[in-house]
């Protein structure tokens, strides 16, 4: 774990929040969380409050993306919430639904 220097607090990792959809958003501040699956709920619920604030943004781009990053910029987790008309047909892997 990462120490502070000069002291004895532990450092939290450093995880970004990277917006696509409608304007391109560069996390550069990103916030400190005790580990990924934090980080990962934390983009989960980063992408609702987005949605809850501006809900017609899947109507002007079909998508939002939230890459949520490490500290060195590595992508760990994507949260996508996408939109599909009635004529359109997702394909969902079936090894991956439990």
């Amino acid at each position: 774990m990462l120490k502070r220097s000069g002291g004895s607090f532990p450092l939290l990792p450093k995880y970004f929040f990277q917006v696509a959809g409608g304007n391109h958003v560069l996390d550069v501040e990103g916030r400190e969380l005790h580990d990924a699956s934090v980080a990962r709920r934390e983009g989960i619920k980063f992408a609702g409050e987005i949605l809850k604030d501006m809900p017609t943004l899947l109507y002007e781009t079909a998508s939002l993306k939230i890459d949520v990053t490490d500290e060195n910029g590595k992508v760990l987790f994507k949260v996508l919430v996408t939109t599909l008309g009635d004529n359109e047909v997702l394909s969902i892997p079936t090894a991956n639904i439990p």
